[in-house]
């Protein structure tokens, strides 16, 4: 992951902004060879060991978190798969597929509700010690579309899966960084309607917000990557430089000082 990589120094009218490098390949995506029909073989029960159909299921992921699930690849999860996030709660597949339709648009409901949606995929990993875990990394956003000025909400977190002998996703909960992310970069659960506020807070307009997402993050010219309650980590896409800047609407006596600490509470400074 990103690492403090040099001192905290100021960025244009003396905005506090921390260095953390350059994005590594893992942090910007995901990428290989199309195997999907060999993946889903080894998944629909094709000889296969744990590892084979566990190294499978992270391709499987990284397509599905870069198509949106278009398609969703179901034979990778139980029957009695279970999500949980700060806003839902569901368990079984039907239930799983409806959700991620809604997501991306591809339901009736959300065509109605949604559009623009995207999931920009950081890391699919494994989690050392524990082989039926794997935890993946990622930017969400989407345009809400029922409200007239059009707000985009935008989520960074975290998504930790368990499988079961055979590969197969059981369990998946996702974490927001704004809400449960903790010391050393240890996540623990959010509080109640901590969600709705979140999102509720984003789909405000303009002139009702605390502040504003600086421009370039608007823009596109910077890529968000960690959207934490006390600042930002963005990548510029030009020159895949990788920094942090205090969170819109933070106040500090000493806002280079506050960042850094926030970084070293969160494991990404020394």
């Amino acid at each position: 992951g990103f690492r403090l990589s040099g001192q905290v120094l100021s960025y244009g009218r003396g905005r506090a902004v921390a260095p953390l490098g350059r994005a590594s390949a893992a942090e910007v995506s995901v990428v290989g060879a199309d195997t999907s029909a060999a993946d889903s073989a080894l998944s629909s029960g094709a000889a296969g060991t744990f590892e084979e159909n566990k190294d499978a299921l992270k391709r499987c992921l990284a397509r599905e978190y870069r198509s949106f699930f278009r398609p969703f690849e179901e034979e990778f999860y139980s029957e009695d798969v279970t999500f949980k996030d700060p806003l839902n709660a569901l368990e079984g597949k039907a239930k799983y597929r409806s959700n991620v339709k809604m997501l991306s648009g591809d339901s009736l409901v959300g065509n109605v509700l949604f559009s623009d949606g995207f999931i920009d995929l950081h890391s699919v990993e494994g989690v050392p010690g524990e082989e039926q875990r794997l935890t993946t990394r990622w930017t969400l956003g989407f345009t809400f579309k029922l409200l007239p000025w059009l707000p985009q909400a935008l989520f960074t977190g975290v998504s930790e899966y368990t499988i079961d002998s055979d590969a197969q996703v059981l369990t998946q909960r996702d974490y927001w960084d704004t809400l449960s992310l903790g010391r050393n970069g240890a996540y623990s659960p959010e509080g109640v309607l901590a969600g709705l506020g979140d999102l509720g807070e984003q789909l405000l307009p303009s002139f009702l917000r605390r502040a504003e997402e600086p421009p370039a993050a608007v823009n596109g010219r910077w890529a968000l990557l960690r959207r934490a309650a006390e600042y930002r980590v963005y990548r510029d896409v030009k020159d895949g430089r990788v920094f942090a800047i205090p969170a819109p609407g933070v106040s500090s006596e000493d806002p280079a000082s506050s960042l850094a600490r926030a970084l070293r509470e969160h494991g990404l400074a020394p």
